[in-house]
């Protein structure tokens, strides 16, 4: 809609309401007199300036556009005359709220919900976040489900910039060691040193997480033998350099 068709709305809608305004004191006053005539013509006056109002202010609410969030206009992608097919955006805005959004699969999404924490990265700076909203239905294209995440900072960060987003899904017990550090027989094990001596430790993965993994069976104290594996057993002198 042009400029002027939407001022020349506005002015209709305040000339109906003002004449609702009108038409309702006429109204008022007419039902303390006695005639019914009197007062059935003016309920008529205000029936018809009721559904003038109503006409003029559904015209202007077409009029306008309403945006849900509070931000600023980024982009208009259509220019004034130009035909816009149904359900396509008009006009771009970026919210105020920083927002990043992640593609999660089924498997992850049910180990998420609404409120769960996140660590954002972007341009190598961290910023922390949660998660204010999953789409129930997923992507048809990646068949991913959109979760959006508030990125709790002031800075602006320009539409379409690339994040690192990880999921702080909760917190478990254990030792990370690099994946090369774990010997196996059939179980997983490793071996520490113990006055001069080496001592096998059998120990369980929990979770691999890049090039390390998150293990059960040592304690913090535990001093572990990375080389020379190959040339020891449970018990062998070991020499510490």
């Amino acid at each position: 809609m042009s400029q002027s068709s939407f001022k020349e709305a506005e002015l209709g809608l305040n000339i109906a309401e003002k004449e609702l305004d009108q038409s309702k004191e006429v109204l008022n006053k007419t039902l303390a007199g006695t005639r019914s005539e009197d007062i059935s013509s003016a309920k008529s006056q205000y029936e018809m300036s009721y559904n003038n109002y109503e006409a003029a202010l559904k015209l202007y609410e077409e009029a306008t556009l309403v945006c849900d969030v509070n931000g600023y206009v980024a982009d208009i992608l259509y220019k004034e005359g130009e035909l816009i097919p149904a359900g396509y955006p008009v006009i771009l805005v970026q919210s105020e709220n920083q927002i990043a959004t992640v593609g999660l699969t089924q498997e992850d999404s049910e180990k998420v919900s609404v409120g769960t924490l996140a660590r954002i990265t972007v341009n190598n700076e961290v910023y922390s976040g949660k998660i204010t909203n999953i789409n129930q239905t997923p992507d048809e294209a990646t068949m991913t489900f959109t979760a959006e995440i508030s990125i709790d900072t002031d800075k602006k960060f320009y539409i379409g910039s690339i994040a690192e987003v990880e999921l702080i899904t909760g917190k478990s017990d254990g030792i990370y060691l690099e994946i090369p550090y774990i010997l196996n027989d059939g179980e997983n094990y490793v071996y520490i040193l113990e006055e001069g001596k080496s001592i096998r430790k059998n120990i369980e993965v929990l979770d691999i997480v890049d090039d390390k993994a998150l293990i059960r069976g040592l304690s913090d104290n535990d001093e572990l033998i990375i080389n020379g594996t190959d040339n020891i057993k449970d018990g062998s002198h070991v020499m510490k350099k």
